[in-house]
Parts: C-alpha cells; structure tokens; sequence
C-alpha cells in the first residue's frame, strides 16, 4: 500500500476507493467496506481497516460531521450534497465499532503504523475520526 501520510485519505487504497464512491449513487460501497471490518473474524486486514476508515469518514460527512480530511478530500462535500445519503443509526454504529476493531489488537493496520515514529499521531486521528460519529 503506497501511503504518504497519517491521515484517512492519504493513500493509494483510499484514492482508489473514492474514485468509486464517486461514481456511485449510495452507501453500498461504505457498509460494504465496513462489513468486511467486522465481518473479519480473527484478524483485520491493512487494506480492509484502510477502506473501512475511508468509509467511516463518509458516514461523519453524510451525518453532517466532517473531519477536517473529509472536508479537504475533492468531491466528497459535493457528492454528499448530490447524494444525499441517509445515514441510520445501524450505519453509524458499525462506523464507530470498525474503528474500535481497527485500534484494537489483532490488526494489521495498527501494527504497522505501530512500527513507525507516526504511530501516535495516526491513533489520535483515527480517536479524531471516531469523535466525529458520535452524538
């Protein structure tokens, strides 16, 4: 995974996943993204918890909430304003335990940043990112 800094948008997955979201008319990619988080049973992939990320940070824009990545990111703001996807309580909260399993043990993707002098940095973005799905 090409990857260029700590924030949710800042890599080839998450590139790659908004082309698709932008191209299409729901939120099936995002519960799709985030299933495959909480579906996973023992061990959480790195480009699952990426994506899952990325879709976390759609349902935070959708609810009205987004972070400061979300709201740089090109064509998200519009596409929720030409969307308008509705954002259920189910969503919301599968959202926010996605990136509890992502933070937790027995992920990928927190090991590896866990190897690098941005581990702490990265950790307070993703805690940022679950700020923004509550309430």
């Amino acid at each position: 995974m090409g990857t260029w800094g700590i924030g949710s948008f800042e890599n080839d997955d998450a590139a790659d996943f908004m082309i698709d979201l932008l191209d299409s008319g729901d939120l099936s990619l995002v519960r799709e993204v985030l299933d495959n988080v909480l579906t996973s049973t023992e061990y959480v992939e790195a480009p699952d918890a990426t994506l899952a990320i990325v879709g976390a940070e759609i349902v935070a824009a959708a609810r009205g909430r987004p972070t400061l990545a979300a709201q740089q990111e090109e064509g998200l703001a519009d596409w929720v304003a030409r969307i308008r996807p509705t954002v259920d309580a189910d969503l919301t909260a599968r959202a926010r335990e996605s990136l509890t399993r992502i933070l937790a043990d027995h992920s990928e993707l927190r090991e590896l940043w866990e190897e690098t002098d941005d581990a702490k940095a990265w950790q307070a973005t993703a805690m940022d990112l679950g700020k923004h799905l509550e309430g």
